[in-house]
C-alpha cells in the first residue's frame, strides 16, 4: 500500500484543518527506488541505472481513477495508465522493490510512497514497465 510523504501531510493538514489553498501539481511523476524512498522531499534509494529518469502518470484527474466509496476498498484507488521508464543501459541488474510519485519529473517533492508486491529484476536492455492498476494509494 502507501504512505504520505512529511510534505503532502503539511499540506493536506494545512488544507483541512486551517483553510489554507493549495495549488495541486499540474502533473504526477512516478519514480522506481532500490529500497524504500522514506517520506523526505527527496526519495531515497531512487533509481540511478543510465536510461532512468522520472516518468509522467498524466495530468491530475486522469493520472489515477476514482477513489472508492465503501465497502472492503473504501479510500482506495491506483494508477489509470501503465507507465513504461527508460532501458537500463548499464551493466549488470538493477533490482525495483518501491516507488514513489513526484510533483516534478527531477528534484520536487515526494507526495506518496509505497511498495511493490513483488520487486523487479531490471536487466541491461530491459525496459521496465508498471502495469495500470499496480501503484495503489489508500486513504483511510
Amino acid at each position: 500500500m502507501s504512505a504520505m510523504s512529511n510534505y503532502l501531510e503539511k499540506k493536506l493538514g494545512e488544507h483541512v484543518l486551517r483553510g489554507t489553498a493549495s495549488t495541486p501539481p499540474s502533473a504526477l511523476f512516478l519514480a522506481l527506488c532500490t529500497g524504500a524512498p522514506g517520506e523526505t522531499n527527496t526519495p531515497a534509494n531512487e533509481c540511478t541505472y543510465t536510461g532512468y529518469a522520472r516518468v509522467s502518470m498524466g495530468s491530475i484527474g486522469t493520472a489515477f481513477g476514482l477513489i472508492n466509496d465503501g465497502g472492503a476498498t473504501d479510500g482506495l484507488t491506483s494508477n489509470a495508465n501503465a507507465i513504461t521508464f527508460g532501458a537500463n543501459a548499464d551493466v549488470g541488474t538493477v533490482v525495483v522493490t518501491h516507488w514513489a510519485i513526484c510533483d516534478a519529473v527531477s528534484g520536487g517533492n515526494v507526495l506518496l510512497v509505497g511498495e511493490f508486491d513483488a520487486s523487479k529484476n531490471i536487466a541491461q536492455n530491459d525496459i521496465p514497465f508498471v502495469a495500470a492498476g499496480t501503484i495503489e494509494v489508500e486513504f483511510a
